[in-house]
């Protein structure tokens, strides 16, 4: 499990934000669900490929920090997370 974009410490335009991340396994992976705070902004399927992503709206959220998280869950029902920091442009 691993970011793509954005990246720990990156600074991010106040616009939609994609986030991206990759995940591999020995087992096929069932879904990624990205979280931004408390909110969960997208799941993404094995099926919708690799890397995943989602857009998250960071428009009104100017000077705010973001710790967005990445869960990844295989078929053997083992999950993993990794979670970064982001600050938003104001």
């Amino acid at each position: 499990m691993g970011w793509v974009h954005p990246h720990d410490g990156d600074t991010v335009a106040p616009s939609i934000c994609t986030m991206v991340a990759v995940a591999t396994d020995d087992r096929q992976m069932d879904f990624v669900v990205f979280f931004a705070g408390p909110e969960m902004p997208g799941m993404v399927t094995t099926a919708q490929a690799d890397p995943y992503r989602v857009a998250v709206d960071c428009r009104a959220d100017t000077g705010h920090v973001y710790r967005p998280r990445a869960f990844a869950h295989n078929q053997a029902d083992n999950g993993t997370s990794t979670d970064i920091t982001v600050y938003v442009r104001r």
